[in-house]
């Protein structure tokens, strides 16, 4: 007996069939077939039928997710507005052109599973059919065919090509409404409690309570912040955190050359040198979030908090007063590191919270990089009346993108240069050396990409790319001036 996910399955390879008959040199003879123009227009009515359902809950009433049921709604309207564009399929033959023939197939499979859907309404099932989660996927699921959609859209003729417009439009609000966990499957599970947050104490277990705000900012819940204020908050305190753990790091490598461990120094400090790089990206980032917003406030939400008692303890680890505090008063005189580390163990510890503080922000980076394509969905989505000039996102909103893809590169190369190091050190007394080794493999293995993703992680980039393949933003990214190095003295820059 077949099952919505077998539908779903034929009726994607039927539409990866398609994009890759556009590809043909013939593609433009064959979108302006009234064949095509005709499938095309039955595959909108069953794009249409599927986020009407979804808007209704399938027949049974939302508890939650609203927002879903807005956005398919919305949806619907443009999608059918295509539909008229594109007129009413009359019934004929079976189409013999390709592009044609794997429009009729991919709408034919769809058709069908939507029809298994509709049936387990009946079913105890009915309740996952209502679930927000369900909504999520199948939204995100019809992305990428609404896409697929607007692509044949543009090569034909008027009044047809009219249709892709809103095809694109309605791609990109499924699409953002739809359920993101591209990057990180495990990560989305909280496989641990959440500790509760503890502000920093004069006198505490410092390493302690680095580890404790660390859990809490790994924690999904935590970090994806829907606040753009929040967003250049947490890239600030980002630059500020490397700043201290630069300090830490050269203070442990003057250790360990006390400890006639001379090579560890030296890599000690080509880790300095990458987690410097890595702060400045984090400011150059943060810099833009300010210019791009306007806003200069300071949130008061839960990762907010977190990063500011993670930069506090960081802080008084390095740097002599125990009450410290950023601010312009404040002490920057750095502890000497054989009080900071009198011991190799200590040295690994202090040097693997560093780590685990780089790599944080690096998975934060991940959600920042899917707020700037919520950004740049948006900013199309409120241009009225839609055209193909619209159809670009603002040079900031590619230029910030760009610049996140290119922390990712300098955050890899830190963890790897940093982990690297604090591996080696702790095989000499065997504390935290899996963890850190664990650290090191997930930072080598990055997560795998949906290729027929219509916005991918590295939109914005041209719709007509967007469109037809998964973008590569590098080729298109703007160069970027560098940023500010890091101060002579002690004061971690941004403070």
């Amino acid at each position: 007996m077949a099952t919505f996910g077998d539908m779903a399955s034929i009726a994607a390879d039927h539409l990866n069939e398609v994009r890759r008959a556009l590809q043909a040199p013939d593609a433009p003879a064959q979108a302006r077939q009234a064949d095509t123009s005709a499938e095309l227009a039955r595959l909108t009515g069953v794009l249409a039928r599927y986020t009407d359902r979804i808007s209704i809950g399938f027949g049974v009433p939302y508890t939650e997710g609203t927002g879903v049921r807005d956005a398919a709604r919305r949806t619907s309207i443009l999608v059918r507005q295509a539909q008229r564009a594109l007129g009413t399929p009359a019934e004929s033959e079976p189409p013999t052109a390709p592009l044609a023939e794997h429009l009729r197939a991919g709408s034919i499979a769809l058709g069908c599973g939507l029809d298994l859907l509709t049936t387990a309404t009946a079913t105890p099932d009915a309740a996952v059919m209502a679930a927000t989660d369900t909504a999520r996927s199948l939204l995100h699921m019809l992305s990428d065919h609404t896409a697929t959609a607007a692509y044949v859209a543009r090569h034909m003729d008027a009044p047809h090509s009219t249709a892709a417009a809103p095809l694109v439009q309605a791609a990109l609000l499924s699409h953002t409404f739809g359920r993101r966990n591209d990057h990180a499957p495990v990560s989305a599970i909280s496989l641990q409690r959440v500790p509760e947050r503890t502000p920093p104490a004069v006198g505490e277990d410092l390493i302690h309570g680095i580890r404790t705000t660390l859990q809490r900012l790994s924690d999904p819940g935590v970090t994806a912040s829907s606040s753009v204020s929040t967003w250049r908050y947490l890239s600030r305190s980002a630059a500020i955190t490397c700043d201290i753990s630069v300090r830490i790091i050269k203070q442990l490598a003057l250790r360990m050359r006390d400890l006639n461990e001379h090579d560890h120094a030296d890599a000690l400090d080509r880790a300095a040198i990458t987690t410097r790089r890595t702060g400045a990206k984090w400011r150059t980032i943060s810099r833009r979030w300010t210019a791009f917003t306007g806003q200069y406030g300071t949130p008061a939400t839960g990762p907010v908090l977190d990063t500011s008692d993670l930069v506090v303890r960081l802080g008084r680890l390095v740097y002599q007063a125990p009450d410290w505090t950023p601010g312009p008063r404040a002490s920057y005189r750095l502890t000497p590191p054989e009080l900071l580390a009198p011991t190799i163990t200590d040295i690994t510890h202090i040097s693997a919270a560093a780590l685990k503080a780089i790599d944080t922000y690096a998975t934060i980076a991940d959600h920042h990089r899917t707020a700037v394509n919520d950004i740049a969905v948006l900013d199309v989505l409120r241009r009225s009346p839609p055209n193909q000039s619209s159809l670009r996102s603002s040079a900031r909103v590619r230029e910030l993108l760009t610049l996140y893809n290119a922390l990712t590169v300098q955050s890899r190369h830190t963890i790897t240069t940093l982990g690297e190091v604090a591996q080696t050190i702790s095989a000499k007394n065997g504390t935290v050396e899996q963890e850190i080794a664990l650290l090191l493999h997930r930072n080598t293995t990055p997560a795998q990409q949906h290729p027929g993703s219509l916005a991918a992680t590295d939109f914005p980039a041209p719709m007509a790319e967007s469109l037809a393949t998964t973008p590569a933003i590098d080729a298109l990214s703007p160069t970027t001036a560098r940023s500010n190095r890091m101060p002579k003295s002690g004061k971690p820059a941004g403070i």
